[in-house]
């Protein structure tokens, strides 16, 4: 039986920051889906992600998706490819429509504007904790598995998303459930996911300042 190999700190950064936007986005009413951009034979590395975001402001305009969200694994697979979480949620006041791309049309654009026809979307269908873990770990295990030099860094859409730091704010919500509330690490993933999805948490002795709504958190200057 083969062992499962043993993560990283850059893959387990990268599995955190993902399954805390599926967490938000999730929470907050966005649509998202699933989608794999490859690279042209002929094409260079930097061109890949302009290329994505000229793509990306293609579907905005044509399609009226406007801010579109995304993390995105980028790894060294042939000449590059995107592997890619894109989260959209329609703005207040506006009635409200399927956020998809057609396959064909994506395809069509992709290669249009890069070179390369091969792409993949599938909608995401918003689950429990554990489907969220096993789709960041999916993507975790799969690109970044240790001794692979297929990857080559991620992003993600955090001040478009959130408005404020994830990593800053993290550190902050663990030192303080962990060594001041002195919650169990178990219980303060639970309240982590239950802050990203905009619930408020209980104010433990009064010194929970920091632990507000995701609204009134875009407003705390130490996160700036």
């Amino acid at each position: 039986m083969q062992n499962k190999p043993v993560w990283s700190a850059k893959q387990k950064r990268c599995y955190h920051r993902l399954r805390s936007m599926l967490c938000y986005w999730e929470g907050n009413g966005y649509q998202i889906l699933r989608v794999d951009l490859t690279s042209a034979n002929d094409s260079k590395a930097e061109d890949l992600r302009k290329n994505f975001r000229a793509l990306r402001r293609k579907i905005e305009s044509e399609f009226g998706f406007s801010d579109i969200e995304d993390f995105v694994v980028e790894t060294s697979e042939g000449n590059g490819v995107l592997h890619m979480v894109w989260a959209w949620k329609q703005k207040a006041g506006f009635r409200d429509k399927p956020f998809y791309i057609p396959q064909k049309w994506l395809k069509r654009e992709w290669e249009k504007i890069h070179g390369a026809y091969r792409v993949y979307i599938q909608k995401y269908d918003k689950g429990s904790a554990r489907s969220r873990s096993r789709v960041a770990g999916y993507l975790v295990e799969q690109y970044l598995t240790v001794g692979q030099s297929s990857f080559v860094r991620y992003s993600y859409s955090w001040r478009r998303s959130l408005g404020f730091p994830l990593v800053r704010y993290w550190k902050h919500f663990k030192f303080y459930w962990l060594y001041h509330a002195r919650v169990d690490y178990k219980e303060m993933l639970w309240l982590w996911d239950r802050f990203l999805q905009g619930e408020r948490l209980p104010d433990v002795e009064n010194e929970g300042r920091w632990f507000l709504t995701i609204d009134k958190m875009r407003g705390v200057e130490i996160l700036k």
